[in-house]
């Protein structure tokens, strides 16, 4: 995962904020709220929006993999045990999210960000190294023989 502070930053936020200014107003406020996890010192910018909420987009991972920013979907947050799933669907040309399981009105809508087959520390690791938070999501809390299971 490349960080807000790469060689090319200056570039990449020149050219994500040509996107947003080429949006609505509206969408341009919504974008604006999306968080960024790489702000120094409370600072926003758009590459940092983008890094923290952008989706990689299209079946598997390579590096003709494209990512998308969806003003919606890029508001779920992590779980280790996700309560929706995303797929993209090329017949559609899009991402599609779906629930995983039932899920109880009111119920924080979470999907995952990090390969679900690593194991609790790779994923914490990698959390914690992409988006600067230490996951405590319902798997990662668990403790003693629940967490063993």
């Amino acid at each position: 995962m490349m960080t807000a502070s790469f060689a090319g930053g200056v570039a990449e936020e020149k050219l994500i904020q040509a996107q947003v200014s080429s949006l609505s107003e509206r969408d341009q406020e919504t974008f604006w709220s999306l968080h960024d996890c790489h702000a120094a010192k409370g600072r926003k910018a758009a590459h940092g929006t983008w890094q923290t909420n952008a989706i990689s987009i299209g079946e598997g991972v390579s590096l003709e993999c494209s990512n998308g920013l969806y003003l919606i979907g890029s508001r779920f947050n992590h779980s280790c045990k996700p309560n929706c799933v995303r797929v993209w669907k090329e017949s559609l040309g899009m991402e599609v999210f779906h629930a995983a399981r039932d899920i109880k009105c009111g119920e924080e809508l979470c999907i995952y960000y990090v390969d679900m087959r690593r194991t609790q520390n790779e994923r914490k690791a990698q959390l914690e190294a992409g988006f600067q938070f230490c996951c405590q999501c319902e798997l990662c809390s668990l403790t003693g023989k629940a967490r063993a299971k």
